[in-house]
């Protein structure tokens, strides 16, 4: 293996194993949000978890819920990380029902990602969990659906 292959190895697996840090912390979310809705206190919470209550106070402002359905950035991650093969993501985002993005209300706010929409997979393009080439396939196949259902 030439040093540029095993550089660019090393790299990919800096992606994968980030991809799976994001998928553990995303599934760590849903299951604190279930568990508050399901009744569990922070307390409880922050005990399963060995961290302080404070801490758990703070995810859970700080996050919104996920629901249990993978999003588009989920799937992408779950590709980035080796657990989906490429037709099978380009064909569950190709195919994803994606809700509409909004528009930052004033030039000077913040703009912030829609879940479940395409800002997700934009997320995914700018962290390297897509390729442009990934990311081109899935809005052309998207488009090309678009125009067999007028």
């Amino acid at each position: 293996m030439t040093t540029m292959n095993m550089v660019q190895e090393r790299l990919s697996e800096i992606v994968r194993s980030r991809a799976r840090s994001e998928i553990a912390d995303r599934e760590l979310q849903r299951a604190v949000h279930a568990a508050r809705a399901a009744g569990a206190t922070q307390i409880e919470i922050a005990k399963q978890l060995a961290v302080s209550q404070a801490a758990i106070s703070k995810r859970l402002a700080q996050a919104e819920p996920l629901d249990g359905d993978d999003s588009p950035y989920d799937i992408a991650l779950r590709y980035a990380a080796g657990d989906v093969p490429r037709e099978e993501m380009i064909a569950k985002l190709t195919a994803f029902d994606y809700r509409p993005a909004t528009q930052s209300p004033a030039y000077d706010e913040p703009f912030v990602d829609v879940s479940g929409s395409l800002d997700e997979l934009v997320r995914a393009l700018d962290r390297g969990f897509l390729s442009e080439e990934d990311y081109d396939e899935i809005l052309r196949g998207r488009s090309a659906a678009d125009d067999s259902n007028p």
